[in-house]
C-alpha cells in the first residue's frame, strides 16, 4: 500500500522533525523475524515515535501535567526516557495507523499563537528540560 501510495509516513511533509529518527526505508525492506538496532542518536529533540513501555509505576515516568490540550506532551515524555537511559528500537513486527480527524481547537489555537500559549509552552518545556537534566 505504501508503494502504491494508498498510505503514507505520518506527517512526513508537515512535521518532518517529528518522526525523522525512524528508518522508514529500513523498516520496510525487512522482515519482521529481524530486529532492529537500537535507535542511537535522535536526530531531533522534537522527534515524537509512538512508544510501547512496560506498566512499571516506580520506572516507567508518566506524562507531566503541564503539558495537557496540545504541544510538548509526547516530546517531553521521550525526553524523560532519554535520560532515563530508556533504549529505542523500531518495532519490526508491526505498525501504526493513524486515521485523521478534524483538527482539535488546542490545536487550532496553537497554530493561530495569539493567546501566547505556543510561547508559554515553549517556555514551560526548557524549564522542564532543566529539571529532567538535573534529577
Amino acid at each position: 500500500m505504501y508503494e502504491s501510495g494508498t498510505i503514507r509516513i505520518f506527517q512526513v511533509t508537515d512535521n518532518p522533525t517529528g518522526h525523522s529518527t525512524t528508518n522508514y526505508e529500513s523498516y520496510l525492506s525487512s522482515s519482521p523475524s529481524s530486529p532492529h538496532p537500537p535507535i542511537r542518536c535522535f536526530e531531533s529533540n522534537r522527534y515524537e515515535p509512538y512508544l510501547v513501555v512496560p506498566y512499571c509505576p516506580k520506572l516507567t515516568p508518566l506524562y507531566d501535567v503541564r503539558f495537557s490540550g496540545y504541544g510538548k506532551n509526547k516530546i517531553s515524555n521521550v525526553l524523560q526516557l532519554r535520560h532515563m537511559n530508556y533504549s529505542f528500537r523500531v518495532a519490526s513486527e508491526g505498525f501504526l495507523v493513524h486515521v485523521p480527524h478534524p483538527i482539535s481547537g488546542d490545536k487550532v489555537k496553537w497554530e493561530k499563537g495569539g493567546s501566547g500559549e505556543h510561547a508559554e509552552m515553549d517556555r514551560i518545556y526548557v524549564e522542564f528540560g532543566r529539571e529532567v537534566k538535573r534529577r
